[in-house]
This record gives structure tokens, C-alpha cells and sequence, in this order.
């Protein structure tokens, strides 16, 4: 284990343990479900069971009978506007009820909420209430959708107002779409020595977080609200609420405690409104805790895109032109879906300079499951899909595939698709990494061949890259230096089990030379944290961690004002050292932090409070030819790129495919702590291999047919191949300490490495995830008999 920091650094750079670990190892960390409250009732849901239907009537009269039962919350209980629709939520499209109203939109929807004292009085009351419906033509396929004469998802898209700087474009169930044109595609076609045209598939797939969604919510004889809750974000978990109950935030305290992971899944309002209404009308406690198959029939999981990729090379590698067409599969609401689109549009074009660029991105509404976000937000499917055809590009014009990535990578200097330059990027170093650890010399052309360890199974080896933002709205920090001389972080960060709160500790202690035991870190409550937009998007070391080094800098230059007055010295003369602050020219002359605190309490100076806030969107000129459509852009200061190099086993004779091994580095500044870092990306590669082989939410007449972790395979540590984790540690200026994120790219490129690896072994394309031993078997059968 890595004792030592950066050279220059006490503590950046070190794996100390986690400051959460000592609580979840011995179980004595508080999660939402450990909460109990005097009186607390307990919440279900009674859910539609029709795709697309009109709610004609719902009797609950029966379920208020049942012993125990104390409310039962339908539409007509839930807040409305002035024409009697229910005020809708959603991060950008408000189209979201808070049960369903007039009609039910998919198999699961919540039509009502019961709170009972105990759980099993409140499911009994749930199999009691009755609904008549008038069943509707539902739609399932985004394509079908698209028809002009397709069943309307929502008639009446006009009234759903959205954030201004999103400019919707709706028209029957598009519920947005994003427009990029860049230069002159069609004539770069043309002139292009070689031109591959490809379609793919990607998957429903869930987040599976361990932790389901829970909440205790408490309204006061005040009225007011605090809700503890599993969310990544207690600022916009509030302005939701708020929105959609019509409450003033003010009067909204959100709280997370311990979270069991979120992975996007976890990022806006969606079962807290439920037990604040139910609270307010019985005036006790409420608590409702999903059950898995409620996660995966009601959830927000990961959008199926159907994607066409064209690009155009000339014959030495060069990358003329790419057009990018993808429909991304809503749901039944919009969610996180045109931020999702507004992502992959913008990382469309992969890693690489590429003069010529068209992308055309739809959402669309069927009658499934809301789509929502999840790590990557967009990346994995368009990268999927442009990894996978660069491959076989590389294999038409006769080019080494790391060849072909080189000769076209972001370097620093570059220009993104949106016009951003790149003013840092070391994408070149992460190929040059990965091909050095596995022995792949591309200036050679001369590609590993692991021989098989069985004689009905072939090796293949393959490579994939990725580029991503860690930067993105605001976040603030709050540093107060306490009697004794210790350090108070309070910040608006969730600690989702990625390690934040010791990050956080880490870059503190080094911004004021502070020991880290004396540091306690505050988070997830908005009495108390000042605002930050969220904990995911691959921001939170870099946002926060930026906030934390702006208020330690208030916080040292107050400290050294009243410490110059005690020790009777300039304050530009003096020196912070591990809990020490001494004169330089003077050494002898020094005195703890606990005595400067106490002199400035009780002598001179006061209270030490500093206050830092991070929200440094880059400049940049878009270029002339650019034209967008629908996203407005959100520019990302600090890139991240990747890259991952698979080795795969397919057995020929049932075509199962194992990955053996992944190598994956990433550019990511400065590790604070290359544990961490570590971790995350052993993490991402088990979510990108179980998205790309065994991962797929299976639906049938809209209803999931797979709702349980019996039936939805995830990876266990059996599957999981061998990972080699690469740091490329080029310290990004604008980061605290050089660092920038690392959560989400970590699994951005593996289906498509994994994909290019089955290609080398067995000679076939697969372009519909996930690779399933069927979808291998066929595709090998059919290469066979043609």
C-alpha cells in the first residue's frame, strides 16, 4: 500500500484507509433503512399493470379498511396548477406526475401510495385498491414511435416547461433532439478513400446499486419538511421537492446519510414526494424502501440507443468525416433523457480530431420504464458503436487499430466537436501505456496472440479509447478551523461510496498543512452544506475539491493575520507545517494551531471561516462552421481520455465469451488517491463487462420480464477478468492539486474493447449488446454458411 505522497505533498498522493471504512466494516454506519422514527409509518405502492391505459376510476375504499392502515394518497391528494394537472418533476422536461393522473404510461407506474404501521398491513391495503382502466395503443420500439401513425405517449407536451438554457424541439413522441453539424460531411464523404456505413444496438441496462431507494420523511407541526433519503444530490433533491409540491425551499431539509451506491441511478427526485405527502396527511413519520423488482420495473436505467455510425478515412489512417445518427429510447418520460442525448452527441465523434462532422440525436417516448442516467451518461452507447466501426476500418485499409487511434488523437491544442480546445489532454499517453503492458507493438503492426486454453476456444485481443468531461456546474465548501486547531470541511458532496469524503480530507489537510486526523468532513445535508449541483458527471474531486482549496485559502490567510499578531511577525513571514506555524526567518519562533485559534477568539481576530466556491466554465470560440440544434453545450474544463485493451476466450461450440483480462489506463491528472483511483476503475470495467455479455433488462408487451438479480445476471466475482489498472498522472493546472475525475470513464470503453476482441478471435462483427452466448452462436453460424 502506497504510504508515501507526491513528491512536494504530505498527503496528495497517499492511499490512507477510508474515513467511512471503520463504520461500514462493522456495520455501524447509519443508511436511510437504519432510520426509525417514534409513530413511523410505512409506505407501498399500488402500480398500474397496463402499458398505456385511461385511469377511469380508482377505489381505495376497501384498503382503508385494513387494520393499520392510516392513508391512502392518489392524484387527487398531490399538489396541481391552476388547470388541475399535477405538477410534474423532471431535471429538464416537467412531464413527470407525481402518480399517475388521467392515464398510466407504463407497466408499473405508481397510481397510488398507502401508509400503514407496518409493512405487511400496507401491502395487504395495496392488493385491495381497484382500478378500471381503459386500455390505449401502446407503443415499444422507439422506431416504431417515430411513425406518423404511432400512439402518442403524451398529448400534451406544450404545457411542460423545461430549464431555459435547453431548447426543446418536440414533435409526437420526440421528446428532444440535438443537431450538430460541423464543416461539410457530405463532400468529405465523397472524397474519402474508403467509407464504412455500420448500425448498433446497445441494451437496457440497470444500476443494480445495492442499496434500493428509501426515505424517511417528517413533516413538522411548522409544516416543515426534512427527508433523509438515498439521493447523489441534496440541493437538487430539495429544488425538486420543492417544484413539485409547491413548497418553499426554505422549508425543505434534505439528508443523506451513507448511500449504497448510486451510479446515476440516484440523481433526482422520485419516491420523496410520496412519504412527504403521506406524512403531511397523517401528521407521523413515513418510510418507503423500493424491493428490488419495484428497482427494475419502476427504475431509471441506462437508454437502449439504436445508433448508424458512417465514417470516412483516407487511405494513410486519416479521419475525414462522420455522421452519427442515434434514437435513444425514453420511456414513458423524459428524466435525465435530453441530457443523455445532449452527452453522446457531444462525444459523438470519439477522441479524435475529425474536420467533418454530422450528428442527429432523438429521444423518444415509448410506453417502458422511464430511461434515466448512468455512469457515462451517453458515452458508453456512441462509443460503443464508433470504437466498434474504427476497428473495422483499421482492418480495410490494412492499418494497425492503435495505429489508426494514433494517428487521429486529441492532443492538447485540439478542438472538441462543441469548439472547446483542449487545453490539456494526454489521450496519446493512455494508448501508448496500454500497448506497452500487453506487449501490443502497433508501430510494427504486430498485435498479441495469447494461445487458447482450451482447443474449442479462440483468443482474441482488443483495443477501444474514450474521452469524457469531470467538470460541470457549481459546488461550494464551507472550512472552518475549530478550537484545538482542527479542521471542519462542511460541503454539499454525498459520499456515494467512491471514497469522497476521504478525498475530501486529503486535499483540506494539504491546502492548510493540517494532520488529516484532525480533519471531520460534513456532507448531504442543505441545513448545513452550502449548494453543490451533484455527486456524479465525474466532477466531485474536481468541482468540490476546487471549492475545498479556494475556502482553505480564506481560512490560511485569516489564520496567519491573527497569527502574526501573537507571535508579533508579518504574516508573509510565516509558515504552516503539520499543525504547526512558525516564523521563517525565525524558526524558534512558533506556536501551535490550538494557541492561534484560542488568541483569536479571545484576543484578536475571531472566528476562522473561509468560503470557496468552483464554477470556471472554459472560454472558447465555437468554430464558424458549427451548428447546433437543441443541446446548448456544457463545456467540460477538464477532459479525461482512455483507453482499454480486452483479451477475450470465445468458445466456438456454445459462444460464450470470457474476458480474461483488461488493461485500462486514464489520464487523470493527479491521483489524490491512487487507491481510489484504483478502485474506481475496477469498478467501471465490472459494470462495462457485465453491460457487454451478460447484462440486459428483458421487456415484453412493455412489462419487465426480468425483475429480479436471480434472472438479471449481473457479474459476479467469478466472471470478472483480471484488471490492470494504469494511472497517467499529468497534473491538470485548473484541478485541486493537479487532479480531475475518474468515475465514469473507467467503463466508457470496455464494451467496445471487449467487442473488437471477439472480432480478432472469431473474425465476426457483433454490433447488438449484450454479446450473449445466442447472439455469438448465431453470428458465428451465419459467418459460416455465407
Amino acid at each position: 500500500m502506497k504510504a508515501e505522497a507526491v513528491k512536494g505533498h504530505r498527503w496528495v498522493g497517499r492511499n490512507l484507509p477510508r474515513e467511512d471504512g471503520a463504520e461500514k466494516a462493522t456495520g455501524t454506519g447509519a443508511f436511510v433503512t437504519d432510520i426509525h422514527l417514534p409513530n413511523m409509518l410505512h409506505g407501498k405502492y399500488f402500480r398500474g399493470r397496463l402499458p398505456h391505459a385511461l385511469i377511469l376510476n380508482v377505489d381505495v375504499s376497501k384498503a382503508l379498511k385494513v387494520r393499520g392502515v392510516k392513508a391512502v394518497l392518489t392524484a387527487k391528494d398531490c399538489p396541481k396548477d391552476g388547470d388541475g394537472n399535477l405538477l410534474g418533476f423532471g431535471p429538464v422536461v416537467l412531464d413527470y406526475p407525481i402518480l399517475a393522473q388521467k392515464k398510466v404510461r407504463y407497466v408499473g407506474e405508481p397510481i397510488a401510495a398507502v401508509a400503514a404501521t407496518d409493512e405487511d398491513a400496507a401491502a395487504e391495503a395495496v392488493e385491495l385498491i381497484e382500478a378500471d382502466y381503459e386500455e390505449l395503443p401502446a407503443v415499444f420500439d422507439p422506431r416504431e414511435a417515430l411513425k406518423p401513425d404511432a400512439p402518442l405517449v403524451h398529448e400534451d407536451l406544450e404545457r411542460y416547461t423545461h430549464v431555459p438554457h435547453f431548447k426543446p424541439i418536440r414533435y409526437g413522441n420526440v421528446a428532444y433532439r440535438v443537431k450538430v453539424l460541423k464543416g461539410n460531411p457530405g463532400k468529405a464523404f465523397e472524397e474519402a478513400d474508403h467509407v464504412l456505413e455500420q448500425e448498433f444496438g446497445t441494451s437496457t441496462h440497470h444500476q443494480c446499486y445495492l442499496e434500493p431507494h428509501a426515505v424517511v420523511a417528517q413533516v413538522d407541526v411548522k409544516g416543515k419538511v426534512t427527508a433523509w433519503t438515498s439521493t447523489q444530490t441534496v440541493a437538487e433533491t430539495r429544488q425538486g421537492l420543492s417544484d413539485t409540491l409547491a413548497i418553499h425551499p426554505s422549508r425543505i431539509r434534505v439528508i443523506a446519510p451513507f448511500i449504497g451506491g448510486g451510479f446515476g441511478g440516484k440523481l433526482s427526485v422520485r419516491i420523496e414526494p410520496h412519504a412527504i405527502l403521506l406524512a403531511r396527511m397523517t401528521g407521523r413519520p413515513v418510510k418507503i424502501v423500493l424491493t428490488r423488482e419495484e428497482e427494475f420495473i419502476s427504475g431509471h436505467p441506462r437508454h437502449p440507443f439504436r445508433l448508424k455510425y458512417k465514417t470516412g478515412v483516407m487511405k494513410d489512417g486519416r479521419i475525414t468525416a462522420r455522421e452519427i445518427r442515434f434514437i435513444a429510447d425514453s420511456g414513458a418520460y423524459a428524466h435525465q433523457g435530453p441530457g443523455v442525448v445532449g452527452t453522446a452527441a457531444s462525444r459523438a465523434q470519439g477522441p479524435y480530431h475529425v474536420p467533418h462532422v454530422r450528428v442527429d440525436g432523438s429521444l423518444v417516448y415509448t410506453n417502458k420504464v422511464p430511461f434515466g442516467g448512468y455512469r457515462g451518461y451517453g458515452g458508453p452507447q456512441v462509443h460503443f458503436a464508433g470504437e466498434s466501426q474504427l476497428d473495422d476500418l483499421a482492418a480495410e485499409i490494412g492499418i494497425d487499430p492503435i495505429e489508426l487511434r494514433m494517428k487521429n488523437g486529441m492532443t492538447t491544442g485540439g478542438r472538441l466537436l462543441t469548439g472547446q480546445s483542449t487545453p490539456h489532454a494526454a489521450y496519446q499517453e493512455t494508448l501508448r501505456r496500454t500497448a506497452a503492458a500487453t506487449g501490443w507493438d502497433w508501430e510494427n503492426r504486430k498485435k498479441p496472440a495469447p494461445k487458447p486454453r482450451d482447443p474449442r476456444k479462440k483468443t482474441g485481443i482488443g483495443v477501444s479509447s474514450m474521452e469524457h468531461g469531470s467538470a460541470i456546474y457549481a459546488s461550494s465548501a464551507i472550512v472552518k478551523m475549530e478550537s484545538g486547531g482542527g479542521l471542519t470541511v462542511m460541503a454539499g458532496g454525498t459520499e456515494i461510496g467512491a471514497g469522497q469524503r476521504t478525498i475530501f480530507a486529503q486535499i483540506a489537510a494539504e491546502a492548510l498543512s493540517v494532520p488529516i486526523e484532525r480533519i471531520s468532513i460534513v456532507l448531504s445535508d442543505t441545513l448545513t452544506a452550502p449548494y453543490d449541483w451533484s455527486t456524479d458527471a465525474s466532477r466531485t474531486t474536481y468541482n468540490t475539491g476546487n471549492a475545498i482549496v479556494r475556502a482553505a485559502a480564506e481560512v490560511r490567510e485569516q489564520f496567519l493575520e491573527i497569527a502574526g499578531k501573537m507571535l508579533e511577525a508579518d504574516p508573509k513571514d510565516l509558515e504552516m507545517d503539520g499543525g504547526e506555524v512558525y516564523v521563517k526567518s525565525a524558526p524558534d519562533r512558533r506556536a501551535g494551531y490550538d494557541a492561534v485559534v484560542t488568541y483569536g477568539h479571545y484576543v484578536d481576530g475571531g472566528v476562522i471561516l473561509g468560503k470557496g466556491t468552483h464554477f470556471d466554465p472554459p472560454e472558447y470560440d465555437p468554430p464558424e462552421d458549427l451548428q447546433v440544434e437543441g443541446w446548448h453545450f456544457t463545456s467540460r474544463p477538464a477532459l479525461i481520455y482512455g483507453t482499454q485493451i480486452a483479451q477475450v476466450e470465445v468458445d466456438t461450440e456454445t459462444g460464450r465469451v470470457e474476458v480474461i483480462s483488461i488493461h485500462s489506463a486514464h489520464d487523470i491528472g493527479q491521483a489524490i488517491s491512487p487507491v481510489g483511483c484504483e478502485g474506481q476503475i475496477e469498478g467501471g470495467v465490472s459494470v462495462g463487462v457485465g453491460w457487454a455479455c451478460s447484462e440486459e433488462m428483458v421487456f415484453e408487451n412493455g412489462a419487465v420480464t426480468n425483475p429480479t438479480l436471480l434472472d438479471y445476471k449481473i457479474p459476479t466475482t467469478l466472471d470478472m477478468p483480471e484488471v490492470h489498472s494504469i494511472l497517467v498522472e499529468d497534473p491538470d493546472p485548473t484541478g485541486p492539486f493537479g487532479a480531475k475525475g475518474i468515475g465514469e470513464p473507467t467503463l466508457i470503453s470496455t464494451a467496445a474493447a471487449v467487442a473488437n476482441a471477439i472480432r480478432d478471435a472469431v473474425g465476426v462483427r457483433i454490433q447488438e449488446m449484450p454479446f450473449s452466448p445466442a447472439r455469438v452462436l448465431a453470428a458465428l453460424q451465419k459467418a459460416a454458411s455465407e
